[in-house]
């Protein structure tokens, strides 16, 4: 079990790493490229870029903060006319926010550059060792607990 657990400790140093370059990658990334945007509007941003529309609750639950949080981020985004929020025609209740056109050109922007850092990572290994990375991480998140 002491392999094992040396194993784990250096297994999340190493996430650790590419976490905090991942995070002075994203700095760069909305200072350079997104209008001095925050990391959360760049995660409403990329979000609705990816899966598109959807409600107020449901982006909360995506970017992991409260709706009255997300209700804020998505309130900037309105103001700078990357984000649209309307009101559902089945509940006028529910909120549903989209991109509008200039958001959408920057989701474009911000998912070529997280493709060009996965391109960097994978850059570092042979094509061999490409397909044996992503087959580990599939079987990782596989064996993962859902929450």
């Amino acid at each position: 079990m002491e392999n094992i657990d040396r194993k784990a400790a250096e297994l999340m140093a190493e996430f650790r790493k590419i976490g905090d370059r991942y995070m002075q990658w994203q700095d760069n990334l909305a200072h350079e490229k997104m209008s001095a945007l925050s990391k959360h509007d760049g995660s409403v941003i990329f979000f609705l870029g990816q899966d598109g529309e959807c409600t107020m609750s449901e982006l909360a639950l995506k970017i992991r903060l409260t709706v009255s949080s997300a209700t804020l981020i998505v309130d900037r985004l309105v103001e700078r006319g990357l984000v649209s929020r309307h009101r559902s025609l089945e509940d006028r209740r529910v909120v549903r926010v989209a991109l509008t056109d200039e958001g959408a050109g920057l989701h474009r922007v911000v998912a070529d550059t997280i493709l060009g850092l996965g391109r960097a990572m994978l850059m570092a290994l042979d094509e061999r060792e490409q397909d044996q990375l992503l087959s580990l991480y599939r079987k990782i998140t596989a064996a993962l607990p859902r929450t």
